[in-house]
């Protein structure tokens, strides 16, 4: 529509409504500036001191924000503020796994409280050990002393022996002497009197001899006191011998007993672990019941969730088709509403690239003077909590701002002609020319109110979905912990299983105890047959000392068969003798080796107590530990290989469970990576839909501004509809990824529980073995003490002292395997402790970007509603102006007469060049760029043409009042001529142009301008440094300056 307001017989004016002429090559002298655009400026100027406000506003709001995104891509999987349900999802899933991580050290702080448990009694027994090494030290030392003495013993016996010979070849030449004798005597029998007298008193001394040496062999041999002579002494050593003979049958009548009494606890430990054994199958098998039941609840909710998410699929793709059917891009001749909205927003937000910052100055008129300002004020940010029935849609220049925000907008000439021919077009529309909403057919809002009644019921649905999504999820939860609990009842079956399988190795070894006992009793009574057999050899003595001297023969030979015994026992008893050297030199050996593995043991006690710091009572009670488990090396027998064999079972045990644990460490590595990869691929679907959803905002923003309304409810049904589709497919893959890394911790926690609770068991079971070891130990020893009376219980105490070597160093290897497990109980729980602080520290600095962003988005939200209020301040003036424009176009003042070949514009007291006024909000405009971009001095003079070297001087109008402006006539000293060879001047023949003639007959014409306003503008160049540099164009604009005057300028300021 032509904006033109002339009538009558004038001559054709310049079209001061068509803004698609004024540009800087269509602009010459004589050209009039429209009111429009004084108004224009106007409104500049009076929001000009708001715009460097606003920048730096901006810039720290971008700067923010721009941060907030990098620290949430670094730290989350979240790719922009604007994700904040999914940011929530993330904080939450934080929260759970802090949580799930605080767990894990309680129980592990517990385990490492029970394993230090054990380690105490472990370290009792090696004190109990030590004691025991003391023990066998005393007894070693006794074994010296007994080995000393039978050296002696053996010393006397070669002695005596040596006599007996001399003795014996003594009474051989004495019976070859009588013998002579006894031929001499039968040959004289006078002298056979006298021999046997001799012979009688020789036997008497040869019988007194025999005595003397009986007793003294009795003293070195049997123990007898010195002086026995008599027979009661020697009935009293043998009544002793009975004595110690009924004591050691009552020794073997207790060891029975004892057995008895260890068979029938043995009985009764059976009985109870059978009825434990019951019992906890009965609580499997309702456990199993139980999980039936939870897995069936669990299939029926799964069926649900799959009936829903098919009922959610069909609405989105109702959603889809409906979509598709109700977004249709109508393409426009001209400029579009969303490009005019778009170099308006970008204008406004300073966001016009450098190339054409220069052509953004006539943006902040270029939306259509439609009432549609409480529907954008309601629309917006907010576009959610608002419904269609309730306020209007948001209008495209809305939506195109907050776009533009992150991506600047480039304008060409050819779309900066459109915009200000569309300028033009608002500008000369009529009051009555309303937007197209009103005339709309009712079935688009009927239409629109069923689309948010179905985006309504989808969020209903979606409700609904989550709720039984959270049931399901406790469902499964119960289960887990039902799962859970059967694990622990196959535990205790299993352990008590082992339990049983100790227990009958327990039987089997009190039988091989029994066993040996009878061999030790069979021996006890070899001894008590070889004491009878003394006894007999003393009864002969006894019945040989009462014999005459005529038996003396008979004695010498029972002496010499007597001697004969004596010297294969004394060779038997070397021969021991010489097997107990070396096989004490073996146990000193042995012993050496031992002491050396304890040092290594107590050395690595002493690293553990060097690695646990600050534990002084700890260490104390270590040590008394040590010395306790030392002493306990004599009472543990019995147990040992069983032991022995447990723990290797529990060595294996352990390597097989820490390789499940490298295994599932490598799978939730595996995991961890799958995760990683999937939500970079979910980020860049996201990103790739970003792009799609602003190609498909670019389109959707190209319908007529005669459709705004429709078009609007469209795009907030398409968004709502993308909106609802993104949320759905979010939450099934937050539910997906938060599914997956629950089991994977669940799996990852019941294994690592199991293996705790597993070596736990272990470690009781052998704390309680060896404390029953030690009880039966205590008992043996107690026997023990009573058999060690003789050379040959001392023996076999030696023997049972190597037995103790090897179970010393079958414990000492148990209290390394432990410790060895306590130390990667330790580092795990360190390692889990490490994760919690990292995990709280990124939750901390989560909570601090959140609160950021908040921040960010109130300020981003208080600066919507300035900008929204600037809008609406510009629209009104907008639609002042026009209907000013028309009040003055109707009006007869505004006329001109039929004679005058010069045009002047509507009556105005403001009238300025178009030069000067371009080259202002060029300026402005240039200024409000550069503050974003950065650039300086020539920089800023780089957006202004060079072609605005030439005022445009317009005739002398008489001083009016329009608008509520004083005007006041320039002085003559700033009035200038237009020089006759001006590239710019035309022929009258165009409206609003005066020729160069007219100029040259009328010199002292010139144009009336607002100098209250220009001293303005000046001081707010002048006061502001940073805009300094952009008063150089204007002046010379205004003044006509030439380049040496310009640089002059520039020196000034600068």
């Amino acid at each position: 529509m032509n904006g033109s307001t002339h009538e009558g017989s004038s001559p054709p004016a310049a079209d001061t409504g068509d803004f698609s002429k004024l540009t800087s090559e269509t602009l010459q002298v004589g050209d009039v500036i429209n009111e429009q655009l004084l108004g224009r400026l106007a409104k500049l100027e009076k929001y000009e001191h708001k715009l460097a406000e606003v920048a730096r506003v901006y810039r720290n709001l971008n700067a923010a924000r721009k941060a907030v995104e990098t620290v949430l891509k670094k730290l989350t999987p979240v790719q922009s503020i604007a994700d904040v349900d999914e940011l929530e999802q993330f904080l939450s899933n934080l929260t759970v796994k802090s949580q799930y991580a605080g767990e894990q050290i309680g129980a592990l702080t517990e385990l490492d409280k029970t394993n230090r448990a054990k380690i105490q009694e472990l370290e009792t027994k090696v004190t109990e050990l030590k004691v025991a090494d003391a023990e066998r030290q005393t007894l070693k030392r006794d074994f010296d002393n007994i080995v000393k003495e039978r050296k002696v013993v053996e010393g006397q016996l070669e002695r005596s022996n040596q006599k007996l010979k001399l003795d014996i070849s003594a009474l051989e030449a004495q019976v070859q002497k009588l013998g002579a004798e006894a031929k001499s005597v039968s040959e004289d029998p006078a002298g056979l009197a006298d021999k046997l007298t001799a012979l009688l008193a020789a036997g008497a001394v040869v019988d007194s001899q025999h005595t003397t040496k009986l007793q003294t062999l009795l003293v070195e041999k049997c123990g007898i006191p010195d002086g026995l002579v008599q027979r009661s002494e020697l009935e009293g050593a043998l009544a002793s011998h009975d004595a110690a003979q009924q004591e050691a049958l009552q020794t073997k009548t207790i060891i029975r007993a004892e057995l008895t009494e260890a068979e029938k606890r043995l009985e009764i430990m059976q009985s109870e672990k059978q009825e434990q054994i019951t019992g906890m199958q009965q609580q499997i098998e309702q456990l199993a019941n139980d999980k039936a039941v939870l897995t069936e609840r669990i299939n029926n909710e799964d069926e649900k969730n799959s009936e829903l998410k098919a009922e959610a699929e069909k609405l989105q793709s109702e959603l889809e088709s409906l979509k598709q059917s109700g977004i249709a891009t109508t393409a426009t001749d001209g400029l579009t509403a969303s490009r005019a909205a778009d170099i308006i927003a970008a204008a406004v937000a300073h966001n016009v690239t450098p190339a054409v910052a220069h052509v953004a100055a006539a943006d902040d008129g270029g939306e259509k003077s439609k009432p549609v300002v409480s529907g954008k004020k309601k629309g917006g940010k907010n576009k959610r909590r608002n419904t269609a029935s309730s306020s209007k849609a948001p209008s495209p220049a809305a939506q195109v701002a907050a776009q533009v925000i992150e991506e600047p907008v480039a304008v060409t000439k050819e779309e900066i002609g459109r915009l200000i021919k569309l300028v033009e077009t608002v500008a000369s529309a009529t009051t009555g020319s309303e937007p197209n909403s009103s005339s709309e057919p009712s079935a688009n809002s009927t239409r629109v109110a069923e689309l948010d009644a179905q985006i309504e019921e989808l969020r209903a649905t979606a409700d609904d979905l989550r709720a039984q999504l959270n049931e399901s999820k406790q469902a499964a939860a119960l289960a887990a912990k039902d799962a859970d609990r059967v694990d622990e009842l196959q535990a205790n079956v299993a352990r008590l299983d082992s339990e049983l399988s100790a227990a009958a190795a327990e039987r089997d070894r009190l039988q091989t105890e029994l066993d040996e006992t009878k061999t030790k009793l069979a021996e006890a009574q070899s001894q008590s047959s070889r004491q009878s057999e003394l006894e007999q050899e003393l009864s002969a003595i006894q019945t040989q000392l009462a014999k005459d001297a005529e038996s003396h023969t008979r004695d010498l030979e029972a002496k010499e068969s007597e001697l004969t015994q004596l010297e294969a026992a004394s060779n038997v008893a070397k021969k021991a003798a010489s097997a107990a050297e070396s096989r004490v030199a073996e146990l000193e050996a042995e012993l050496k080796t031992s002491c050396a593995k304890l040092a290594e043991a107590e050395a690595m006690v002493a690293k553990l107590k060097q690695a646990t710091d600050g534990f002084g009572e700890e260490r104390s009670r270590l040590a008394s530990s040590l010395a306790k488990a030392q002493g306990a090396n004599v009472r543990l027998e019995g147990k040992q290989k069983e032991l022995h064999d447990q723990v290797a079972a529990l060595n294996g045990d352990i390597v097989t469970e820490q390789k499940r644990v490298e295994e599932l460490r490598a799978a939730k590595a595996r995991a961890d990576t799958d995760s990683t990869q999937a939500k970079q691929t979910i980020a860049e679907l996201e990103r790739q839909l970003y792009d799609v959803r602003g190609t498909a905002t670019g389109l959707e923003a190209h319908v007529r501004a005669v459709d705004a309304d429709l078009a609007n409810s469209r795009e907030q049904f398409a968004e709502k509809s993308r909106q609802a589709v993104q949320a759905a497919a979010q939450v099934q893959e937050l539910q997906y990824s938060l599914e997956k890394e629950r089991q994977g911790a669940k799996s990852a926690a019941d294994d690592a529980r199991k293996e705790l609770a597993l070596l736990g068991e272990q470690l009781d079971e052998a704390h309680r073995v060896s404390q029953e070891q030690s009880a039966q130990d205590a008992a043996e020893i107690d026997e023990l003490q009573q058999q060690l009376r003789d050379l040959d219980q001392r023996m076999v105490q030696t023997s049972r002292l190597e037995r103790l070597e090897a179970q010393r160093a079958e414990k000492e290897a148990e209290l390394e395997a432990v410790r060895s497990n306590l130390q990667q109980a330790e580092e795990g729980r360190v390692q889990l402790q490490v994760e919690v602080d990292r995990l709280r520290d990124i939750e901390h600095d989560l909570q601090a970007a959140k609160e950021q962003l908040g921040r960010v988005t109130d300020e981003r939200k208080m600066s919507e509603q300035r900008w929204k209020r600037v809008h609406r301040d510009l629209k009104e003036e907008v639609r002042r102006l026009h209907r000013e424009r028309q009040t003055a176009a109707a009006s007869p003042s505004s006329q001109q007469s039929a004679g005058n070949t010069l045009t002047s514009p509507p009556s105005r007291s403001n009238s300025m060049t178009v030069a000067s006024v371009s080259s202002l909000l060029r300026a402005a405009t240039g200024n409000a760029a550069s503050s974003v971009q950065g650039g300086q001095g020539a920089g800023r003079r780089s957006s202004i043409p060079h072609y605005q070297t030439k005022p445009i001087q317009a005739q002398p109008e008489e001083p009016t009042s329009s608008a509520g402006t004083d005007l006041a006539p320039e002085p003559h000293s700033t009035r200038t001529k237009p020089k006759p060879d001006s590239p710019h001047t035309r022929t009258s023949s165009n409206a609003g142009s005066v020729s160069s003639e007219a100029w040259s007959h009328d010199e002292s014409r010139s144009e009336n301008i607002n100098v209250e306003y220009l001293r303005n503008v000046l001081f707010r160049f002048f006061n502001d440094k940073d805009r300094r540099s952009q008063l150089v164009p204007v002046l010379s604009t205004l003044l006509n300056c030439q380049v040496d005057e310009v640089r002059q300028f520039q020196l000034m300021l600068q």
